[in-house]
C-alpha cells in the first residue's frame, strides 16, 4: 500500500489522524473516550482508541512523532514560557518555530486525508499536495502561510482538557477556515492562500517563537455555545426516550 506522505509502496501504521498524546485528558481510567452525539438517534458510546487509518509507512510515523512529542511538551509541559498575561491574552515564548509549525501543518494535512466520516468537513484541494511536500521537506514555511489560531476555551471559568469536536468549515471575510476542538483548544486553521491579507500570523506561533493565545468563555462563542447546546437537547430527547 502506498504511503499518502512519501507516496513509497510499504507496509502502512494504524496512523493517528489527531495524537495520541490530545486523546489522554479525554481518557477515562479504562483508556476510553466517551462519544457524545447531537444526533438525538445515536446513542452514547465508548471508543477505546483514538480515531486511526491505514496511512503512514513507520518512516513518515517516526517523522511526525518527534513534531508530535514537542507540541505535547508546548501544550503540556514546559517548553513554552509566560511572556505576558493580560486579561485573556496570555503571550507564549520559547517556542520552536518549525517544530511547533509542522505539527500544526500536519495535523491540518492528516485531517484532509482522513477518509472517516469525522473529518468530512476537511476538504483541502490543492492544499493538500502543498502540505504534503512542505512536510515531507520539513519546511514549516512562513509564519503568515496556513496559520493556526489557539484558543483556550472556559467552561463557566475552568478551562477543562477533556473534550474534542469534530472539525467543520466556514468562511471568514471570503477565506476558508477550519475548527476543531481538542482538549478543551480551539484550533483554527486558516487554509487560504491569501491569509496575510487578514494577519493572522501575528497572532499565531511565528519565527520568534512567540504564540498568543486568547482565551475565552465558551458562553461568548456561539460556535461553541450553539454546539454544547446542541449536546444538551440531544442528551435529553434520549434520555426521555
Amino acid at each position: 500500500m502506498k504511503c499518502a506522505l512519501c507516496h513509497s509502496t510499504d507496509t502502512l501504521r494504524n496512523s493517528h489522524i489527531i495524537p495520541e498524546f490530545q486523546y489522554k485528558p479525554i481518557y477515562d481510567a479504562k483508556h476510553r473516550a466517551l462519544v457524545i452525539s447531537s444526533d438525538p438517534k445515536e446513542r452514547e458510546r465508548y471508543m477505546q482508541k483514538g480515531m486511526r487509518e491505514k496511512l503512514l509507512c513507520e518512516k513518515c510515523e517516526n517523522r511526525f512523532s518527534k513534531w508530535e512529542d514537542y507540541a505535547c511538551r508546548v501544550l503540556f509541559g514546559d517548553k513554552a514560557k509566560v511572556l505576558s498575561r493580560a486579561n485573556k491574552v496570555v503571550n507564549l515564548e520559547g517556542i520552536d518555530y518549525p517544530k511547533f509549525k509542522l505539527f500544526l501543518l500536519s495535523l491540518l494535512w492528516r485531517m484532509g486525508v482522513a477518509r472517516g466520516d469525522f473529518w468530512r468537513e476537511v476538504t483541502l484541494g490543492p492544499l493538500e499536495e502543498k502540505l504534503r511536500q512542505s512536510l515531507l521537506s520539513e519546511d514549516p514555511l512562513s509564519s503568515d502561510d496556513y496559520p493556526c489560531l489557539l484558543v483556550p476555551i472556559l467552561l463557566d471559568g475552568t478551562f477543562e482538557t477533556g473534550w474534542l469536536s469534530p472539525p467543520d468549515r466556514i468562511r471568514v471575510k471570503g477565506h476558508v477556515v477550519y475548527r476543531i476542538i481538542i482538549n478543551g483548544i480551539l484550533f483554527c486553521f486558516l487554509a487560504s492562500t491569501h491569509a496575510r491579507k487578514l494577519n493572522f500570523g501575528r497572532y499565531a506561533v511565528n519565527e520568534h517563537g512567540h504564540l498568543c493565545l486568547s482565551i475565552d468563555e465558551a458562553r461568548q462563542m456561539s460556535y461553541v455555545a450553539d454546539m454544547i447546546s446542541a449536546l444538551g437537547k440531544a442528551i435529553r430527547k434520549r434520555e426521555s426516550a
